[in-house]
């Protein structure tokens, strides 16, 4: 391996255009890539000292390559990785958190925590995931993380984690459904599931139908629009709001109030962005979330970032899959 100066490194990027850091990133990951599995501890090590000086001031696409190509590495450096995954654009932390196996219970447990809904749904996705970690996603998740743990079998779940997903399955079918192919759960606690949400999918169609009808004598018959939701988050009118993305997004009106409590806002961005809004009516439905639902100001700051970096095509394939869901278990 050629001899690198670290401190030499350095200072060559103090003055280096934006150009020659990419090619320099580029080329220290090839030449890691190239003989990982042969690296020893302190050669790696060193490696993270190098990504760590190449790292700052670097470009979205530089960050997003390496992590895609860091992602499957066993033994990829652990500091890039870390970094990488607290990363708040989910572009870039999601190939790692859902693949390294550099990142341990403990920083799983952090990111899970700190993160909102599209960093837990990454996390979700791993080929193993450990019961401190379904812990937290099942209990700050939103319905497509809860509904991804259950159905992943490398995914193993407590005693706590279990009775999460019982409770939250008294209002989401899909929920028991993936309980059933479970072997760890009984089939008497799934019996007295189904009887719970059976009795709660009555009420539930009940208060939507209201919701709906309500929004629709307000506008007397005309179409709801992005200009119709916007009005009714500036009056604060949060039924409004809940009841007029339930039909937009056609998606229950449950499902819509529970993307706005704290740490599932991603959900209503996903909604808004899958539906063309600009950002200035998903500023006034945040607004109006922020003030029903004490969600925080950096909350907040994270869905605009999500809102900005996601597409409308991404957007719109997780709310199909939503749709065919809640049409499944309808």
């Amino acid at each position: 391996m050629q001899v690198l100066s670290l401190k030499a490194l350095e200072e060559t990027l103090k003055s280096a255009d934006s150009h020659t850091r990419h090619r320099t990133l580029r080329a220290v990951a090839s030449l890691f890539l190239e003989s990982a599995p042969q690296y020893s501890d302190d050669k790696i090590e060193f490696f993270d000292d190098v990504f760590g000086a190449l790292l700052d001031g670097s470009t979205h696409a530089d960050m997003l390559d390496i992590s895609r190509r860091m992602a499957p590495v066993e033994n990829a450096p652990r500091k890039l990785i870390k970094k990488l995954a607290e990363n708040p654009e989910i572009s870039i932390a999601g190939p790692v958190l859902s693949q390294s196996p550099r990142l341990s219970t403990s920083d799983l447990c952090d990111i899970a925590r700190s993160k909102g809904s599209l960093h837990m749904l990454a996390i979700s996705h791993r080929s193993e995931i450990s019961e401190p970690v379904t812990d937290i996603l099942l209990e700050r998740g939103d319905e497509c993380v809860a509904r991804t743990v259950v159905g992943n079998a490398g995914a193993r779940l407590s005693n706590r984690g279990i009775g999460k997903i019982l409770h939250r399955g008294k209002t989401d079918q899909a929920l028991i459904d993936g309980l059933q192919r479970r072997p760890e759960i009984s089939e008497e606690l799934i019996s007295e599931a189904r009887e719970q949400l059976a009795d709660a999918v009555v009420r539930h169609g009940w208060m939507t139908a209201m919701v709906e009808e309500r929004v629709k004598i307000l506008l007397g018959g005309d179409p709801i629009g992005e200009a119709e939701v916007k009005g009714f988050a500036s009056k604060n009118d949060y039924e409004g709001v809940v009841a007029s993305l339930s039909i937009l997004g056609r998606l229950n009106c449950e499902v819509v109030a529970n993307m706005m409590q704290p740490s599932r806002v991603s959900g209503t961005i996903l909604v808004c962005k899958a539906l063309s809004f600009a950002w200035g009516t998903v500023d006034e439905i945040l607004r109006l979330v922020r003030s029903q639902n004490q969600v925080s100001s950096e909350e907040t700051k994270q869905a605009h970032r999500d809102f900005v970096n996601m597409t409308r095509a991404t957007a719109e394939r997780i709310i199909r899959f939503w749709q065919i869901r809640q049409s499944v278990t309808a």
